[in-house]
Formats: C-alpha cells, sequence, structure tokens
C-alpha cells in the first residue's frame, strides 16, 4: 500500500499526531517519510519539526 501524500485539518481529514503515529506503526520498517516540496510558503514549519520529533523518539524506543 502506498501513500503520496496526506493532508491535515483543517483542509484534510487527519489530525498530523494521529496519522503520524498510525503510518509508523503500520509501515515500519518499509517507511520512507519525506516532505520534498510539500511546505508551502505559508505553512508551519513547527508541524515538519513536530513530525521529527516524533519519528526521533520511535527511533530512541527500538
Amino acid at each position: 500500500m502506498d501513500i503520496e501524500a496526506i493532508t491535515p485539518k483543517p483542509q484534510g481529514d487527519v489530525t498530523l499526531r494521529a496519522q503520524v503515529r498510525e503510518c509508523i506503526d503500520l509501515f515500519t520498517p518499509h517507511l520512507i517519510l519525506g516532505i520534498s516540496d510539500e511546505l508551502s510558503s505559508i505553512g508551519n514549519i513547527e508541524r515538519v519539526r513536530l513530525v521529527r520529533d516524533m519519528v526521533d523518539e520511535y527511533n530512541r524506543n527500538l
């Protein structure tokens, strides 16, 4: 199963924290998580850092 892009609220129907955890749980150890050019010019870089921190926490607990 491939997921190309996930659109969090308010535009989409997922919450950022819940979706990151679900993706990690579903796809580990075959997960490639990236942002490429998906962050808009008005995007919140802190949300990207939040995902990074969640992935780091997961990796520390392996």
